[in-house]
C-alpha cells in the first residue's frame, strides 16, 4: 500500500522522541551477557530476548552499546547473517530454527531507561488496556518476555490530526498537522521532572520528517520481510533530511491524576506533554 504522509510523520516523531531520551537525555544503561529463550515465532525462529525491553539503536549515541549481532554457542553472527535478525525495539534477535534450539546466546547492548511506545487508543484505555510491568533492573532469574508487555518506565505516543489549514508565509504555506501527545510513566520524581525538562526545551524547534520510510519498519523492530534497518544513526539522518522538517509550534504538560494510572501500581507518576506540530509546504 502506497505510504502516506501522516504515516513518514508518526514514525519521524516516535525516531526523535526516542533520539532525545537516549540522546539528549543519556536515558540507558550497558549490559551484556546471556538472553532468554522466548517464544517460538512463525514456526521458522526461536526469540532470544533480554529482560529489558528495548535496545538502544542509534549509532551516534557515544557510549552506548549497540548490538550488531550476537554470539550463538560461542560463534558471532552478524545481523542478517544466516538468517539471524536483531530486533531492537523488542529488545532481542530471532534465530533460525535451523541453526538449532536450547542455544547459548549473548550479547552486549543498551538498554533503554525509558520504553518507547506507539498507540492509538482511547487516552483512558492506554493503561487499563495493556499489559505494564516494572523495568527489571537485573537479568537473574527472568522468564520468558510476554509479547504484549509493556514496561514501565515508559513514553506512550498517540497522534491525533486536525483541520490542515495553511498559513502562507514566506513563498510557501504552514500546515498545521495535528497534535502529537506523549503519556510519561516515571517511577522516580526525578526522572520525571527530568523528561518534562527535556521535553519543554524543544519549544519552537523541529525534527526531520523521512520520506523513505518502508511500512514495514515498524518503529525499530524487525519485521522479517525487510531487509535493513534505515535509522541506525539518527543525527547523520537528521542531517541529511534538512530541508524535510516539522516544528514544534507549541506545546503544554498535565499532570494525570491517581486514578488514570491505578492499574501501573503504586507510587507511579504519570503526565501527558502535547506537541502542537506544524510542517512546512513550499
Amino acid at each position: 500500500m502506497k505510504i502516506f504522509f501522516d504515516h513518514q510523520l508518526i514514525e519521524s516523531f516516535y525516531f526523535w522522541i526516542d533520539h532525545l531520551l537516549v540522546n539528549d537525555g543519556e536515558g540507558y544503561c550497558n549490559f551484556s551477557g546471556s538472553l532468554i529463550t522466548g517464544k517460538t515465532f512463525k514456526k521458522n525462529y526461536y526469540f532470544y530476548h533480554s529482560p529489558q525491553a528495548q535496545w538502544v539503536y542509534d549509532q551516534s549515541q557515544t557510549g552506548a552499546n549497540v548490538p550488531t549481532g550476537v554470539t550463538i554457542n560461542g560463534t558471532f553472527y552478524g545481523n542478517n547473517v544466516s538468517g539471524v535478525r536483531l530486533s531492537y525495539r523488542d529488545g532481542g534477535v530471532y534465530v533460525p530454527v535451523s541453526l538449532g534450539n536450547n542455544l547459548v546466546v549473548e550479547a552486549s547492548y543498551s538498554a533503554k531507561e525509558y520504553n518507547v511506545y506507539w498507540g492509538d487508543e482511547r487516552e483512558e484505555s492506554i493503561v487499563a488496556s495493556n499489559k505494564w510491568e516494572k523495568y527489571p533492573k537485573s537479568p537473574n532469574n527472568l522468564g520468558p518476555r510476554q509479547t504484549d508487555t509493556k514496561y514501565l518506565p515508559a513514553v506512550y505516543i498517540t497522534y491525533h490530526p486536525v483541520n490542515r489549514e495553511a498559513l502562507a508565509l514566506g513563498g510557501g504555506d504552514f500546515i498545521n498537522n495535528g497534535i502529537f501527545k506523549a503519556f510519561i510513566f516515571s517511577e522516580k520524581s526525578k526522572h520525571h521532572i527530568s523528561i518534562h525538562n527535556l521535553f519543554q526545551n524543544q519549544y519552537n524547534k523541529h525534527f526531520a520528517i523521512y520520506r523513505d520510510i518502508p511500512l514495514e519498519s515498524n518503529f525499530g523492530g524487525y519485521k522479517l520481510s525487510v531487509n535493513s534497518f534505515h535509522y541506525d544513526n539518527y543525527s547523520q539522518n537528521q542531517q541529511n533530511q534538512y530541508n524535510n522538517l516539522a516544528y514544534i509550534q507549541d506545546l503544554s504538560i498535565t499532570h494525570l491524576s491517581e486514578s488514570f494510572t491505578k492499574n501501573l501500581g503504586k507510587e507511579k507518576i504519570a503526565s501527558v506533554v502535547e506537541f502542537d506540530v506544524q510542517t512546512f509546504r513550499n
